[in-house]
């Protein structure tokens, strides 16, 4: 079955607020049905919306044979963080979150807590970032320099558990869902040889961009998905969605793509994954905030990754992406998607 509808996607790379290594540097997602109109949250939460994030920790700490004692660690919201959701300094003892709205109060009870936890690491444990890996390809800690909003959810519970372990023990053992999962299956497979495919295009607000099935450019033949863009404006997409078989907890997704770019300037064009639920979004992986797709060059495989797939999404959803401050011509083909177990 093919859902008719589609999130619009903003992805803000917000960048590091100080020049130490004590601060976060939070990414932001922002996800809106098409057609929705936005949703206007009050921007005023109050420092007692923190105190039930600070005795949680308190609590799980307990539950693992853990004192902890904040003294005189404060804890506030700041309208002065123009770039981070939240920091935590060790030496000043102080914790700030951001009161923008996708910073606080449009995030879900585990989203704050992770944000929490993450500057709590940094005020009261003294941990700075750490961008090491897990075998899977997840990170070994929920101190990683980056977005940690979707690093666990209620989905995954084996994984939050494991997260809190190593933030009040590094020398947490890997946990045994984080083995390397090597054997690969295909489970998606379209070289887009005709003018007839399943591939959606969609263009949003003042998009000046345009779209068509191409037979003048291809990886194999005989057409590819291309998106013209002369000027700045919104972003554009092609998407596919489909239900794929049974997909186990944990395993490792890669979606591959052949790329061709024509003088593609801006951010350029990425490529992403979601994974849906009868309930919504279970998850959304993409290139965008981690390698730029830009420039002129021959068709090329770019590759995304998913290390950990939530069961729970029955429904995967496929986009091929010209950013909105771009402009060129991209050609996409050769769409793969594997598993491996």
């Amino acid at each position: 079955m093919k859902y008719r509808y589609l999130y619009l996607i903003s992805i803000l790379i917000l960048v590091n607020a100080c020049s130490n290594d004590t601060n976060t540097d939070d990414s932001i997602l922002v996800e809106t049905k098409e057609n929705e109109e936005p949703v206007e949250i009050p921007n005023n939460p109050s420092n007692t919306n923190l105190e039930q994030y600070i005795q949680r920790f308190v609590d799980e700490a307990a539950a693992r044979n853990i004192e902890i004692e904040f003294g005189s660690i404060n804890f506030t919201f700041t309208d002065n963080l123009d770039f981070a959701c939240g920091t935590g300094n060790s030496t000043n003892r102080l914790v700030r979150i951001s009161t923008r709205p996708e910073c606080w109060v449009e995030r879900t009870d585990i989203e704050r807590e992770i944000l929490m936890f993450h500057e709590i690491g940094h005020a009261r444990l003294g941990r700075l970032h750490d961008n090491t890996k897990l075998p899977n390809g997840d990170f070994k800690t929920l101190m990683f320099d980056g977005n940690q909003f979707r690093l666990y959810t209620e989905n995954t519970p084996e994984k939050r558990a494991y997260y809190i372990d190593e933030l009040l023990d590094p020398n947490t053992p890997k946990p045994s869902w984080a083995s390397a999962k090597l054997n690969p299956t295909i489970i998606f497979n379209d070289s887009i040889n005709g003018k007839d495919t399943n591939w959606d295009y969609s263009g949003f607000g003042d998009s000046n961009h345009s779209s068509e099935i191409s037979s003048t450019h291809f990886s194999s033949p005989g057409s590819s998905l291309k998106i013209s863009a002369t000027a700045h404006s919104d972003f554009s997409f092609w998407g596919f969605t489909f239900s794929p078989e049974e997909i186990a907890q944990g395993s490792r997704l890669t979606m591959e793509v052949d790329i061709r770019l024509d003088n593609v300037t801006g951010e350029g064009v990425f490529i992403a994954m979601r994974g849906d639920s009868e309930d919504g979004m279970v998850f959304f992986e993409t290139t965008q905030l981690t390698k730029t797709i830009a420039g002129t060059f021959p068709f090329t495989k770019y590759t995304l990754e998913l290390p950990y797939y939530i069961e729970k999404a029955k429904i995967l959803n496929l986009f091929l992406i010209m950013g909105g401050n771009s402009t060129g011509t991209a050609y996409f083909d050769d769409i793969v998607i594997t598993k491996y177990d």
